[in-house]
């Protein structure tokens, strides 16, 4: 879903925050996936002071309290979502609910568990980085890493599944990443570009291709204690992301700017 028209800038992202959070909640695999995690960390949610970073509506918010959080700390910076997550907390007397960006949310009391969903489908593009500037330490970060798998992919292939696809494409794309930009050859991962957990300061990447393609295809993996906790591909939450090779090395960057992640991706060799 995308918003077509002008909008006040405040509500404009307000509602662009909404309509990213719809697809989410529509998703049982992802849901039942973090879920899942919650729960195995009954024992560290349990009579502790937990909370949910960019709570969204809040609804793992209201699972840990559930599972007998003493207290839960919604943070959310949209507006709008953020009064949803208060109005969904109004049955959960230890939901506390905060309007703020987590990175600049500041908190004298001891966070023994963190929550998040901030995965991107390239694992960093989104808002993952913010888990590096908080202004508090938590016990645990839950989940707390990601891979990024890629796939090659021949212009064959895609001539004979994507009745759309030109091989003029290849030139006027060259160096982008586009989001679902090849249809009916599902995602299969072959190679993993990187591993990266919340204690690794690492941000940039290079990667040489093992073998020649036309086209590589990208997707993230959801890890926790390097144990795999959803694919990314599985869900319809986040989409593939595709390049047309360039080259047999490529550099991927992540930057943290004002809330954001900027992503820079060239091909070196």
């Amino acid at each position: 879903m995308e918003l077509f028209n002008e909008l006040k800038s405040d509500k404009s992202q307000d509602v662009t925050d909404f309509l990213t959070f719809i697809p989410i909640y529509r998703s049982t695999r992802r849901y039942k996936s973090l879920a899942a995690l919650i729960k195995r960390y009954r024992h560290a949610i349990e009579g502790k002071t937990v909370m949910e970073a960019g709570a969204g509506r809040g609804i793992f918010s209201q699972l840990m309290a559930e599972l007998g959080a003493k207290e839960v700390l919604a943070i959310e910076r949209s507006k709008t979502l953020y009064a949803l997550a208060k109005e969904g907390a109004e049955n959960h007397p230890t939901i506390e609910c905060h309007l703020s960006d987590v990175s600049n949310f500041e908190t004298e009391k001891q966070v023994d568990l963190l929550f998040h969903e901030f995965y991107g489908p390239l694992v960093l593009d989104e808002t993952m980085l913010a888990l590096r500037k908080l202004r508090f330490e938590p016990g645990i970060i839950l989940p707390d890493g990601g891979k990024l798998w890629a796939m090659p992919i021949s212009e064959a292939d895609i001539l004979a599944k994507d009745k759309q696809y030109e091989p003029v494409w290849k030139d006027i794309l060259q160096g982008a990443l586009i989001s679902d930009l090849i249809s009916g050859i599902p995602f299969k991962p072959a190679w993993e570009v990187f591993d990266w957990d919340v204690h690794s300061e690492q941000t940039a990447f290079e990667f040489e291709i093992p073998e020649a393609c036309d086209f590589i295809a990208f997707c993230g993996e959801i890890t926790h204690e390097g144990k795999s906790v959803l694919n990314m591909w599985w869900t319809h939450n986040w989409p593939v992301i595709y390049t047309p090779v360039a080259g047999k090395k490529f550099s991927m960057r992540f930057k943290y700017i004002g809330g954001f992640t900027r992503v820079y991706f060239e091909w070196i060799a």
